[in-house]
């Protein structure tokens, strides 16, 4: 006689973003980070790898979704260096708060005056915003002050996070992380969330 063995599905997904009906309880914490995003409080996350922290935020972008929150998140494992960082933020910034090319073209012209980026298309119809052969100093300050200026005009609350912030200890010749707290103090309209791996 054969015995049957059943195989149970274990219900909890472990080492990966964990989303919808996937992701279980939390809700105390879900509920603690929108009220202090709602009220443009800056956040640091904390912890070990693999204790759900992505898992967190984008169960937070889910549930801001419908609340005309502009959502920003920048992976800094994909960052090189403080040029790639102001590139991709930059663009992040503007592709999520404009839709219509045209108008695109009018913000930046605006948001960016010391610096005279490029406006780069993509294969996929979208587009990144380009700093090469521009001075440094000038383009940090633009960029670090640019969710400032998009809310302000778009009359919108925006959420930025940065995920593997303490990659950013690792850019060499400008001390990026200390301007960026020091510029982002002053932007009422905007909550930062820096999400970073617990040393051992």
């Amino acid at each position: 006689m054969i015995q049957k063995t059943e195989i149970y599905r274990n219900p909890f997904k472990f080492g990966e973003v964990v989303k919808g009906e996937d992701f279980a309880d939390r809700k105390k914490e879900v509920k603690e980070i929108i009220e202090d995003v709602y009220n443009s409080v800056n956040i640091f996350l904390i912890s070990p790898r693999r204790y759900g922290k992505t898992s967190l935020i984008m169960k937070v972008f889910e549930e801001l979704s419908e609340r005309n929150f502009i959502k920003i998140f920048i992976d800094f494992y994909t960052i090189s260096d403080v040029n790639h960082l102001l590139q991709k933020l930059s663009s992040e910034i503007i592709k999520n708060s404009y839709k219509k090319l045209n108008l695109i073209m009018e913000r930046i012209k605006d948001f960016f005056t010391s610096v005279k980026p490029l406006v780069k298309l993509t294969a996929d119809g979208s587009f990144v915003l380009d700093f090469e052969r521009i001075d440094k100093t000038m383009l940090i300050e633009e960029v670090l002050d640019l969710p400032g200026k998009v809310t302000e005009e778009r009359r919108k609350r925006m959420v930025i996070v940065f995920d593997e912030f303490q990659e950013v200890r690792n850019f060499n010749g400008c001390n990026i992380e200390k301007i960026m707290r020091a510029k982002f103090q002053h932007h009422d309209r905007v909550s930062y969330i820096f999400m970073e791996v617990k040393r051992e």
